[in-house]
């Protein structure tokens, strides 16, 4: 059952950590759905289109736990790096040699999460990840001409699993393809991001305890 909960918010716009942030990918798009957003990486990212901050994204987190700083936010977004698991590293690279020992930050950001009570998402490419596929976008889906799957791990709240047929128009790119579920035709973007934004106030969301992982 969906739980009313206090939101922290910049002007009118909950607030959201994006860590492991990269160029800021993830952050438009949050952005684009209303949230403020604050990142974090520990590489100089100086395109980062929002406020910044400069560090190792799991000590950062650290820290603001232990200071209590982080109820400034809503929400939570990791995309810990996915080099350890992904497809392309685990298959084609490492049946040619190439590339080298990735760690798997995925368990330890997963840990520190669980301790700032709020509601989060573990993002990660197709691959050996070991992370909970509780929803899963593919390019096709927002209309674009090109097959490449991310899988999120939703901790303490829910969200419809917007339902993907490949059209087969687009280009495999590290990713392979799910036919477990039926669309006549592809959402829209908006439509698509519409039903997996962190929306409290709908009745399929919740705060409830995650459930156990697999």
């Amino acid at each position: 059952m969906a739980q009313p909960i206090t939101i922290p918010r910049v002007d009118s716009r909950p607030r959201l950590l994006d860590l492991f942030s990269c160029a800021g990918g993830a952050a438009m798009g949050y952005a684009l759905a209303g949230f403020a957003v604050d990142g974090c990486d520990i590489a100089h990212r100086p395109n980062y289109p929002f406020p910044w901050h400069q560090g190792d994204a799991l000590a950062y987190l650290a820290a603001l736990i232990e200071s209590g700083e982080i109820k400034r936010y809503a929400f939570v977004h990791a995309s810990p790096p996915c080099q350890h698991g992904c497809a392309l590293t685990v298959g084609t690279n490492a049946s040619q040699g190439w590339g080298r020992a990735h760690v798997d930050l995925v368990a330890s950001t997963r840990e520190l999460l669980d301790r700032t009570g709020l509601p989060y998402v573990i993002e990660q490419p197709n691959g050996r990840a070991k992370i909970r596929k509780d929803l899963t976008l593919c390019g096709e889906m927002f209309g674009l001409g090109v097959i490449r799957h991310r899988n999120f791990e939703l901790g303490g709240w829910i969200a419809e699993r917007p339902a993907h047929v490949p059209t087969g128009a687009g280009c495999a790119g590290g990713g392979t393809v799910s036919t477990s579920t039926a669309l006549t035709s592809p959402p829209t973007a908006t439509a698509a991001a519409s039903r997996a934004s962190p929306n409290f106030s709908k009745p399929w969301a919740s705060r409830g305890p995650t459930s156990a992982r697999n």
